[in-house]
């Protein structure tokens, strides 16, 4: 059971090493935190939400198959494919 929710605004602008993380932390359902020589692994199950502003960069074709909805809005429309 997914009972996270992992929100990353402008997610189009994110570092490709932050990417990376994300992409093997939602396929291997682990996060591990390193930090001074400390390593910690703990379970990582979450459902990603990302939100980003297409004029000010692309999203790179991994993320985009990790999305299972996509919505574009612009001035009194939402399109929901």
């Amino acid at each position: 059971m997914i009972s996270h929710l992992c929100l990353c605004t402008q997610v189009n602008l994110l570092d490709d090493h932050l990417v990376d993380v994300l992409l093997d932390s939602a396929a291997s359902g682990w996060n591990t935190v390193e930090r001074e020589g400390i390593s910690i692994s703990h379970p990582a199950r979450f459902i990603l939400v990302g939100s980003g502003n297409p004029e000010e960069g692309e999203l790179r074709p991994q993320l985009l198959d990790r999305f299972g909805m996509h919505a574009q809005v612009s001035e009194g429309c939402v399109c929901i494919g």
